[in-house]
């Protein structure tokens, strides 16, 4: 297209002020003042009707993880009580089973000391035996003295020398055979000495492992008065948690009602001496964030966000909060940085990937 024709196009064009000047600035002046002003009545309007009903939701969810928290708590108590229980029963059946054991050993001892008395009777009879053997050893010599002193009586007599002899070599073969007994009753007496032996070391033993139950019978009393204390602790702590918590509510909603009054100042520095007390609260550090943010003092809200964010990175409202305030002062970098660390670690958390899902929205 040559130059004339395009000069030609433009002076066909008509001219209009109102078209061509008036409307695009009263647009730009819209766009620029009245829209801001707009957008300032809805975030008053919101504020101060749907920002109170989402902190009312906000503790009304936090009561009830309280109260879930109090029922685990409770749980646990009980099931240290089952345990003592469990402990003491199973010590009951140890003590009875130690006693059942040394009753029978008693039993094995006294039946032992019976086979050793009888051993003593058979060993008296033998020496009966003995003392019978040599009495009958003087009768045969006196015996060989009359057949001596007798030789006119030595064929009648021969017989019964014959007879006589042949006893005595009987008596000879008993003796032998009473000697060899005697042998086995002693090796028997050794066996029995080195039984009761055994029989007493296993006594020791068991006086030993009774004395070692004892002793654990004294550390698990010990266990349970500690774990009654531990639970002493419990109870005063949920009072005194209870306690905060009904002073927390109070002093919260009387920073609202500052707040209202526009006493920010006031509200800064009871919030502030609340974080100093519990510096773990974070109820009490958002409350004082969403205050900074309201007297437009962005960077002290930033300042108490992630001072309270490097202690405690997977408080969820915390995080976004600290999003959001990334997104006022257009750090969307930093503001996505954080939301993918805690994703990262919890990726099945709703609030994160929501958050997440409008942030990349924003941006891009």
């Amino acid at each position: 297209m040559k130059i004339d024709d395009k000069i030609l196009y433009i002076e066909k064009i008509d001219f209009s002020y109102i078209s061509m000047l008036i409307l695009p600035l009263f647009f730009t002046f819209f766009y620029i003042f009245i829209l801001p002003l707009i957008n300032l009545w809805i975030n008053k309007k919101y504020d101060k009707y749907i920002n109170i009903k989402l902190d009312t939701h906000k503790n009304d969810k936090l009561k009830i993880y309280y109260e879930n928290q109090k029922e685990i708590l409770r749980a646990k108590l009980t099931n240290t009580k089952f345990l003592e229980r469990t402990m003491e029963n199973e010590i009951k059946e140890d003590e009875n089973k130690i006693e059942n054991k040394r009753l029978i050993l008693e039993e094995e001892r006294i039946s032992k000391n019976d086979v050793i008395e009888n051993l003593k009777k058979e060993k008296e009879k033998k020496l009966n035996l003995e003392t019978k053997n040599t009495s009958l050893n003087s009768i045969i010599e006196e015996k060989e003295q009359i057949i001596i002193n007798i030789k006119q009586d030595y064929q009648i007599l021969d017989r019964d020398y014959d007879s006589i002899k042949k006893n005595y070599q009987d008596l000879e073969s008993k003796n032998e055979e009473i000697k060899n007994s005697y042998k086995d009753f002693e090796n028997e007496k050794e066996k029995l000495k080195n039984s009761y032996k055994n029989i007493d070391n296993k006594n020791e033993e068991l006086k030993n492992s009774y004395i070692n139950l004892e002793n654990e019978k004294k550390n698990l009393e010990n266990e349970s008065e500690e774990l009654k204390i531990i639970k002493k602790e419990n109870e005063e702590l949920k009072n005194i948690e209870k306690e905060n918590d009904k002073n927390h509510k109070n002093t919260l909603k009387f920073i609202r009602v500052l707040k209202e009054r526009n006493e920010h100042e006031t509200a800064k520095r009871i919030l502030q001496e609340m974080m100093n007390e519990n510096p773990n609260n974070s109820n009490i550090v958002l409350e004082l964030s969403k205050l900074f943010q309201e007297t437009q003092e962005l960077q002290n809200a930033k300042y108490v966000l992630l001072k309270f964010y490097d202690k405690n990175k997977n408080n969820v409202d915390i995080i976004l909060e600290v999003s959001k305030l990334f997104q006022k002062t257009k750090e969307f970098e930093n503001a996505k940085m954080i939301l993918l660390e805690y994703n990262e670690n919890y990726p099945t958390n709703l609030k994160i990937t929501k958050a997440l899902n409008n942030l990349n929205m924003l941006v891009y």
